[in-house]
């Protein structure tokens, strides 16, 4: 754990005296109501959040209790978002507020297209008794013809179109699908589903987490599956079958759209699965296990280097647990990109091609997502030898080998190419762990009395 003193050491003389400050970013999912961030006033006038994390980069803005409070610039227009790399186990952040954007005229830019509409303002969620703002991107030929669409479904709907609407940035999508129809002639309509803000965490996660609440999700995946998809494909020209039915979601979004494409397998043809916050409960893992493979599926799942010390070893724990549940490797993609951050800019800039993959994968660019194992182990009956393979999506690769009791017979730093481990000619059974980045991503129980090979 990282300690980090977030220290704001001057202020706009305007501000009002008794408005409480927080600090948001991806250390606590953007939640402007989480009191657990809000800075204390020091007698020097200064104030400071003392706060711990895994991360190895936070990016946050201060506000007063929501983002239309947030910190402005010498303009009084939002500020950049803060970025910090944390190198060392403890950092002090000075900071600095030029201004707040609620003490100026000026007002946000709307960046959505006009192919961008609200579906409904306060669409009704039987299963939680709360009603969500949805909308909708429809392709630009949609009134042009009468053509039926893929259909994917979006979490966090205040991320994906419009700047306007969120102060962590947006994705671009209604600009990536114009950019795409453009250039193919092709599209797919959208849906954007509100967060429920300081309910978010709860709806997105299907089991409870002692500290951070949750376990909503499967009432709120429910209200996607059933309540929903059927509207939409009531109300507007969709190709309702699984094949042309897709979700996606990050961090905590992705979470609940794993969990809801696992759910509604008859469903959901396809999930993009963008850092997800598979920290909150290893009871996902068990769900994969119990649901199994009940229809082909596509998975596309992406993790960033730079997130946190444990993402890219969850996603990789991630993939070969949907291997092992008998989900078809061909069809689950995996993109893990070293300079990625926890961040609407990682997941904006994977979105056009992850699209591309989903529903139109004759556009798609090459070598970007690839569906090959990222680690295949084979062992060599004649020289007594496991053969390794590994890719340079695993990062820092290592294996461990034990016998049936436990005890390390081999530990190997392994290269990105095959690697030859000789074992020892007393022994039949044995355990052999993967590492990455020193953490543990699967283990599995092989017989060298036959031929054996790791395919999950």
């Amino acid at each position: 754990m990282k300690q980090v003193r977030l220290h704001i050491q001057s202020l706009p003389v305007y501000t009002p005296a008794g408005d409480p400050i927080y600090a948001s970013g991806n250390f606590n999912d953007w939640d402007t109501g989480d009191a657990k961030y809000q800075f204390q006033r020091e007698a020097d006038g200064t104030y400071i959040l003392e706060l711990e994390t895994q991360l190895t980069e936070i990016q946050f803005r201060c506000h007063r209790g929501s983002w239309n409070l947030a910190e402005g610039d010498e303009q009084a227009k939002p500020n950049p978002i803060r970025d910090v790399l944390l190198v060392e186990r403890t950092h002090i952040i000075p900071i600095h507020i030029s201004s707040w954007i609620d003490f100026s005229h000026e007002h946000f830019a709307h960046t959505a297209s006009s192919n961008v509409r609200v579906i409904h303002p306060e669409f009704y969620i039987p299963q939680l008794n709360r009603i969500r703002r949805v909308i909708a991107y429809l392709p630009t030929d949609y009134f042009l013809s009468s053509k039926r669409y893929p259909v994917l479904y979006m979490q966090d709907g205040q991320n994906i179109f419009d700047t306007w609407e969120t102060i962590s940035g947006e994705w671009n999508v209604d600009d990536a699908l114009d950019s795409f129809f453009n250039e193919h002639g092709k599209s797919a309509i959208v849906i954007g589903i509100d967060n429920g803000g300081r309910k978010r965490i709860d709806e997105y996660a299907p089991w409870i987490n002692d500290e951070e609440g949750g376990g909503e999700g499967s009432a709120y995946a429910a209200f996607l599956a059933e309540t929903l998809k059927p509207f939409i494909d009531k109300n507007l020209r969709t190709l309702p079958d699984r094949e042309h039915t897709g979700i996606i979601g990050s961090s905590m979004g992705g979470l609940i759209s794993l969990f809801t494409a696992l759910k509604y397998q008859d469903l959901f043809g396809a999930a993009a699965i963008f850092s997800p916050s598979l920290w909150f409960s290893d009871h996902i893992f068990n769900f994969i296990k119990m649901k199994g493979c009940l229809f082909p599926q596509r998975f596309m799942l992406l993790a960033g280097g730079r997130e946190s010390d444990f993402m890219t070893t969850d996603i990789l724990k991630l993939y070969f647990a949907l291997l092992d549940a008998g989900f078809d490797s061909k069809n689950i993609f995996l993109d893990i990109r070293r300079n990625g951050t926890h961040s609407e800019w990682f997941w904006r800039s994977a979105f056009p091609s992850c699209f591309r993959q989903m529903f139109f994968p004759g556009t798609a660019e090459r070598d970007v997502w690839k569906n090959s194992i990222p680690a295949i182990i084979h062992f060599n009956t004649q020289s007594f030898c496991l053969e390794v393979n590994i890719d340079q999506r695993i990062i820092n690769p290592a294996i461990k080998i034990k016998d049936i009791n436990g005890s390390l017979v081999r530990v190997r730093t392994l290269f990105y190419c095959n690697n030859y481990i000789k074992l020892p000619g007393d022994k039949q059974i044995f355990i052999v762990e993967l590492y990455n980045e020193n953490k543990l991503f699967y283990s599995s129980q092989i017989s060298v009395v036959a031929q054996w090979q790791m395919t999950g």
